[in-house]
């Protein structure tokens, strides 16, 4: 069935039109859909073969929008038998392909899938160009019958229907898309049926949320009742609705057309916010000079001499500012608004600058209908016509009494401010960057800033150069390095620095200043600051600090203490068992040698005691005066006899309550400091004297207490004490002495003892000056008495008592067992608590009396005593501990202890101790 062919060579026009055409489809490269499916199943079902497709022809391939059986769904055009069937219109039948010579040689037909037979016909675009085929094949020979070719090419005619409606509806969509307003159709039900994307992108929704939905159901602009209302009026009275509304979500202003079809409502959105804002914009400028906050008022430009000229206009806040209507004003001179207080100077300068056609500002006082004053800044601008000739004349009028009221509540705040400063010791500051004159001045201080520096205020030039000969010479870097890096990192800053008034005195400020930065281009232009003096709070502040400081090294100082006490117990008790059976002349020298570095090593320990933690001893009242007068005849005796001693101590001292044996260290410290600044000798001055302390001392002087107090003064010509070291001379084993020459203990044995006692120490001293230490001591207002010698004691010895002993140092029970045996008493040992309980509960009714450490792991002393007690509440105990603090004395009381035994402890003191508990 071979008719006439077409030139569809890929180079000729025909077939780039016949391309085209195809492409216009937009088909190719599209999923499979049912209803192309649908057209290729029929035709296979019609003609009774196993493949059917629905072949396009493209440049250089055959693409099949559907197709059964064939399990592709393109091949390369070479092998393409339906490039053949487009030459020709009509059908195209090969009953035999392995017989034709055109295609026996094809792939497809002599391999797989072998393909025998061919029928496709033509699918036809509506300009008449060939797009592709309807095909069916088989893989063996056949004929079609002439129902089957009719049908076939019916099919083929219907899927070009298919295709042209659709290139129809797409056609249709681009041109409502194209339409620039929105666009929308409904059915008589109200449901959307189309929409283009201008109504997609005003309601900001996906298309598919709307299509087939109730406008009321799914869209805001349904929702608007009057939209819906000139709908349903639309829709009910067939006739053109327009009307203008607000479309809230999306801000615009929008004109509505709505008409009506056989098919429902075809509804037309223009934009018009563009227009509503200039026809706003239009009412705006129309009222805006009569709502405007500041008066508005225009007069003639004549007669500027008297009456002056007529009113013409005044807006609403002429009215509310003056009480006159409109109309009482319109036709009247401004001048009746003048009274008393209006300045005549100021008038003047109006009317010469009106005169003259020229614009002025001037501030003058009106008056209100009621009489009340109010301050107006006046902006008057002459109208000129087209000749130049002066017209009208525009006045703007702000009200600004609030400000002038502000002004003068200001200068009032500034008054206030120099008097809080002065007060406060808080100077203000104003330093320029930017100089709009060459050589002006860049700085400028508060009157309290003149007073810190040390000046009258107004009495000297500020310039930054007075600034620096004032500051420290040592602070200047610094001052430079904070201003610097605020400069160049745009933030605050703060510095605390020193400055020297003209009269030597140095004063202590903390400087804060803030950075302004030109907005515009980023450049520093000026420094605002305050400078605070801070002389006498840095002053408390150093005292605050060093108290806490010797507190913390205190603690540290006080656990070595108990460790080295723990050591020393031993070997000074067993010292006193062997010189009980020692007679050899040489041994005992030997062991009196001993004894004497273990005791110093003692007195080291409390010493560091006594810094650590303050109170340890007997608490008596001591002559101060007596202990003065015996350390002057110590130092007379024994301190180089190129230092001279003078000394002022007053026969009516006041007593003090503590331990003399501690205070007797303080005075021995102070002075063989003394001495030793003084290596060429000098002056050493021991002084004495009563003193009221009264609440004002007390707020200067944080550690101190109001009340009678004894103050000791030690004061030498030596080398004095440089700034550097002299924070640090009351730490612990800190010494400038060589190697060998010092402890580092005494000055805080000394500060440990005077703060135990409830005193407090102060030190004077500059480099080749010289030191004063004076020390301050609670005192009671009584005089002194004799000081008596106390008489000797004869060791107790015991008659077999047993004695629990627990000690968790193997060393210190030891030796203790033999003391005790050694003196007559019997011993039970325990290396802990829970180990002491144990004992105890086996053998209470034989033990007189437990001696029992007070710091033990596992179970401490205090939980044994109590433990002990709750088994045996008669039971006689005897605390000991190697750390000399008042916590474990209470601790010891609270639970029943009356004896107490310091570590490290003769065997005098103990066996005194252990028979004072016996005797209990």
């Amino acid at each position: 069935m071979q008719q006439h062919s077409m030139n569809l060579h890929p180079s000729s026009a025909t077939d780039a039109a016949r391309l085209a055409a195809l492409h216009r489809y937009e088909i190719l490269d599209t999923p499979e859909e049912a209803e192309f499916d649908d057209f290729t199943r029929l035709a296979a079902h019609i003609c009774q073969v196993p493949v059917a497709v629905i072949s396009l022809v493209d440049r250089d391939r055959q693409w099949f929008k559907s197709e059964i059986g064939l399990g592709v769904r393109e091949t390369p055009l070479n092998v393409s038998i339906c490039k053949h069937a487009i030459l020709q219109k009509g059908l195209f039948v090969v009953p035999d392909t392995a017989l034709d010579e055109r295609f026996r040689c094809n792939p497809l037909v002599a391999g797989d899938p072998h393909l025998r037979f061919y029928a496709g016909a033509m699918l036809e675009s509506s300009e008449g160009l060939p797009m592709g085929t309807l095909c069916v094949l088989d893989f063996q020979p056949r004929q079609l019958t002439k129902t089957q070719m009719e049908a076939l090419s019916m099919l083929a005619r219907q899927i070009m229907t298919t295709l042209e409606l659709r290139l129809s509806r797409r056609q249709l969509h681009n041109t409502i898309e194209s339409i620039s307003d929105a666009f929308f159709t409904l059915d008589h039900e109200f449901r959307f049926t189309s929409l283009n994307s201008q109504v997609v992108r005003l309601l900001g929704r996906d298309r598919a949320d709307f299509l087939h939905q109730v406008i009321w159901e799914v869209c805001d602009l349904g929702c608007d009742e009057h939209f819906a209302d000139q709908c349903r009026r639309a829709a009910a009275a067939k006739e053109l609705v327009a009307f203008e509304m607000f479309y809230e979500p999306t801000s615009l202003w929008l004109d509505v057309r709505v008409y009506p079809s056989p098919d429902g409502l075809t509804v037309y959105f223009q934009d018009i916010t563009a227009r509503r804002k200039k026809e706003e914009q239009f009412r705006l400028l129309e009222t805006c000079v009569s709502h405007l906050n500041d008066i508005v008022l225009i007069t003639e430009a004549a007669p500027i001499d008297e009456p002056g000229p007529r009113i013409l206009f005044v807006n609403d806040a002429f009215v509310r500012l003056t009480g006159y209507t409109r109309e009482e004003a319109i036709g009247r001179s401004p001048r009746f608004l003048q009274g008393p207080k209006t300045q005549r100077d100021a008038l003047d300068r109006i009317h010469a600058a009106t005169k003259a056609c020229k614009a002025v500002r001037e501030e003058v006082i009106n008056y209100s209908k009621s009489g009340e004053e109010y301050w107006l800044e006046m902006d008057i601008v002459p109208v000129a016509d087209e000749a130049g000739h002066c017209t009208h004349l525009v006045a703007i009028e702000r009200d600004v009494t609030e400000r002038k009221r502000a002004e003068a509540a200001l200068r009032a705040s500034e008054a206030m401010m120099a008097a809080a400063q002065r007060i406060a010791h808080i100077g203000s500051w104003e330093m320029e960057l930017v100089h709009e004159k060459p050589g002006a001045n860049s700085l400028r201080w508060s009157a309290e800033m003149f007073r810190i520096a040390g000046f009258e205020p107004g009495t000297v030039d500020v310039t930054n150069e007075l600034f620096f000969q004032l500051a420290h010479p040592d602070d200047h870097a610094a001052i430079r390095q904070a201003m610097t890096t605020a400069i160049r990192e745009h933030q605050p800053y703060s510095i605390v620095h020193r400055l020297v008034r003209p009269d030597g005195q140095v004063r202590v400020v903390q400087q804060e200043a803030h950075v302004f930065f030109d907005e515009a281009d980023g450049r520093p232009l000026k420094i605002v600051g305050t400078a605070h003096d801070i002389t006498e709070h840095k002053s408390l502040e150093q005292q605050f600090l060093r108290a806490q400081r010797m507190e913390s090294i205190g603690t540290l100082a006080g656990g070595i203490a108990h460790d080295l006490n723990n050591v020393l117990a031993p070997i000074m008790m067993s010292i006193d068992l062997l010189k009980l059976k020692e007679s050899d002349p040489t041994r005992m020298n030997i062991l009196s040698t001993i004894e004497t570095s273990v005791k110093r090593g003692a007195d080291m320990v409390k010493q560091v005691l006594y810094f650590a933690r303050g109170v340890a001893g007997e608490q008596v009242v001591v002559q101060v005066g007596y202990q003065l007068h015996e350390i002057e005849k110590i130092a007379q005796d024994t301190f180089p006899k190129n230092i001279r001693l003078i000394s002022a101590i007053p026969a009516d001292l006041w007593t003090v309550q503590g331990d003399a044996t501690h205070l007797h260290q303080v005075l021995l410290n102070l002075c063989v400091n003394a001495r030793d600044a003084m290596p060429h000798g000098g002056t050493l001055a021991l002084t004495a004297s009563n003193m009221m302390l009264d609440e004002h001392y007390v707020g200067m002087n944080p550690e101190a207490s109001p009340g009678p107090h004894v103050l000791i003064q030690v004061e030498d010509t030596g080398t004095g004490i440089p700034p550097a070291v002299l924070d640090r001379i009351f730490e612990p084993f800190f010494t400038t002495k060589e190697l060998g020459k010092g402890t580092g203990l005494g000055l805080s044995t000394t500060l440990g003892i005077v703060k135990s006692h409830g005193g407090f120490i102060r030190v004077h001293s500059e480099a080749g000056m010289g030191a004063k230490f004076s020390v301050y001591l609670p005192a009671q207002t009584v005089t002194e008495t004799a000081h008596e010698a106390p008489a000797p004691v004869e060791l107790p010895r015991g008659h077999g008592e047993l004695i629990l002993v627990i000690d968790d140092e193997t060393a210190v029970r030891q030796i203790t067992r033999h003391t005790l045996e050694a003196f007559g008493y019997r011993v039970l040992l325990a290396a802990d608590g829970t180990e002491a309980v144990a004992l105890f509960a086996s053998r209470m009714q034989e033990v007189a009396a437990v001696l029992t450490d007070m710091m033990m792991p596992v179970m401490d002393g205090p939980m044994t005593i109590m433990v002990l007690r709750r088994m045996q509440p008669q039971v006689r105990i005897l605390a000991a501990s190697g750390l000399g603090t008042s916590g474990m004395v209470d601790k010891a009381a609270s639970s029943g202890v009356r004896h107490f035994l310091p570590k490290p402890y003769t065997a005098e003191v103990m066996l005194q101790a252990l028979q004072k508990t016996l005797q209990d």
